[in-house]
């Protein structure tokens, strides 16, 4: 057993969807891209963050549309609707690669070896093939979302991803993602202690932020007393924890405590965060739903890919990038 450093993944998403904000001014494609890295969040493993990121460099930093983008953007839209670990994919598959240049760089970003891994998953993501553009523009081309990960985010990879959470023996044997039977733990918050700060300023305190230290002390002193006999009533200890065992107490009936019956509390609904969690609707870019509007009002049918039943999702890989240029 050791200790694993993580960062709270809702504060690490929070801050990561801010900036995306300052980036762009579509509100549609600031959401897709946050719901993207939620997803990134999710991979346990280096082969299915290497899908993941692959196809958002594809989508985010290809200028025009072609095939190969309406591929990664379907691959991601088949990943937000489903909330699940995608199969590991051999587009983007490569080991993490030993640059010399990183041990003599100063900076976080260029000494970290997942700088040089992911900027190469960039390269192969990105790659022009060169006869299928075709003439309109991406509406979802935004490279400074790619900017933004790779100058904050994407040196630290594991401090911020599942991928050092649950059992690591999955990397010492040949399991890949797609035979993990037992679920792995994808994500890590501090939403208990958040929680508990907000009971101590608004439940406790009463929002009351100038006070001594020993009215402090006092009224936390009463709501700790409290909840440690509610907690002892809710799981039927013994009624001696309650009270000092005085037999003075215990005999005389004058001098017993009080005691009132639990009301009984419904169960709190399950909260689940937004981006984690799977939207009604995909966000798009404003550019593109201008697009379909406009289409529409020409008659011009919208094609779209669609996940077709009992098939693997289709995805361009290098492989396919390659055989498409030499026919060209």
């Amino acid at each position: 057993m050791f200790t694993v450093l993580h960062l709270c993944s809702a504060h690490a998403l929070k801050a990561v969807a801010q900036s995306f904000g300052r980036q762009t001014n579509d509100s549609g494609l600031k959401e897709f891209a946050t719901f993207c890295f939620a997803r990134l969040q999710d991979c346990v493993h280096m082969d299915a963050a290497n899908s993941t990121f692959g196809n958002m460099c594809t989508v985010f930093g290809t200028k025009m549309e072609s095939r190969k983008v309406q591929k990664s953007i379907q691959f991601l839209k088949d990943q937000i609707s489903e909330v699940t670990v995608s199969e590991a994919s051999e587009d983007f598959k490569a080991p993490l690669p030993e640059d010399r240049d990183h041990k003599i760089a100063t900076s976080i970003v260029k000494r970290s070896p997942f700088t040089t891994h992911f900027r190469s998953v960039l390269q192969k993501g990105t790659a022009e093939v060169s006869g299928i553009q075709e003439e309109a523009d991406n509406p979802y081309f935004c490279p400074q979302i790619l900017d933004v990960l790779f100058e904050n985010y994407m040196c630290i990879y594991p401090l911020w991803s599942g991928i050092l959470l649950g059992d690591l023996a999955r990397y010492g044997s040949d399991q890949t993602v797609s035979n993990l039977k037992q679920e792995i733990e994808q994500r890590d918050t501090n939403c208990h202690v958040e929680k508990w700060f907000d009971i101590v300023k608004n439940n406790i305190l009463l929002k009351q932020k100038s006070l001594r230290p020993g009215e402090f002390v006092r009224k936390m002193h009463t709501s700790m007393q409290g909840r440690y006999k509610e907690h002892i009533l809710q799981l039927d200890f013994p009624e001696k924890l309650l009270v000092k065992p005085l037999k003075a107490l215990q005999k005389n009936l004058e001098q017993s405590q009080e005691e009132w019956a639990k009301k009984q509390e419904k169960d709190p609904k399950d909260f689940k965060s937004k981006y984690f969690s799977v939207p009604e609707d995909i966000p798009e870019p404003k550019a593109l739903k201008r697009k379909r509007k406009n289409d529409s009002k020409r008659g011009i049918p919208t094609v779209e890919l669609k996940k077709m039943p009992n098939e693997k999702k289709e995805v361009m890989s290098v492989k396919d990038t390659e055989e498409d240029t030499a026919k060209v």
